[in-house]
């Protein structure tokens, strides 16, 4: 039949003392043993969780990889066959999506500005200016949002020098990918 706790504990005690062992000498080696094996189990899950965010660092780096590849031959398509673009299309263009390249507009000429990405992009100084045409903020030299638009309308001679004086510095520093659709100057060559 069945055996109580203290009976088992006490014949185990007994083949003990048969056997030539002090039963506290066992249960010292037995806690040790347990304590290591906790140890090397906890080390393992933390080794497995190093290698689990490896991976995952991994993977997102040649995702992203992947999706900045994408943006430079979307890129390189543009420079060589510049295109009309609607305000909504530019939109879609300011460094949110890095599969995308770069785009600002300036007097309706669209600007692939991805190597200026620190000052353009979505953590830069200037990134109210990405995905629109800013006319009238480089004209004002403004920061401010609702100056982020390409309406010159009541805009002052010397405004208009300094938005002239910024075209010509980024019209030669970054390449022309296209103009936008709402600008009646003369088309892009």
């Amino acid at each position: 039949g069945p055996t109580n706790p203290s009976t088992r504990a006490s014949q185990a005690s007994q083949r003990r003392k048969e056997s030539g062992a002090s039963g506290r000498g066992n249960f010292a080696d037995l806690e040790l043993m347990e304590e290591l094996m906790q140890m090397a189990i906890a080390a393992g899950a933390v080794l497995v969780l190093m290698r689990a965010y490896a991976w995952y660092r991994d993977c997102r780096a040649a995702r992203e990889a992947r999706l900045r590849a994408t943006a430079k031959r979307e890129a390189l398509e543009l420079r060589t066959r510049p295109r009309r673009f609607s305000a909504n299309e530019l939109a879609r263009y300011m460094g949110r999506d890095v599969s995308r390249p770069l785009l600002l507009a300036l007097k309706g000429r669209v600007l692939d500005v991805s190597s200026g990405a620190e000052y353009y992009g979505p953590e830069g100084p200037y990134r109210l200016m990405a995905g629109k045409d800013a006319s009238k903020a480089f004209a004002m030299m403004s920061l401010k949002e609702e100056d982020m638009h390409a309406d010159l309308a009541g805009v002052d001679e010397e405004h208009l020098k300094i938005l002239q004086d910024w075209y010509d510095k980024l019209t030669k520093k970054y390449p022309t990918v296209g103009q936008l659709d709402s600008f009646r100057g003369a088309p892009i060559a």
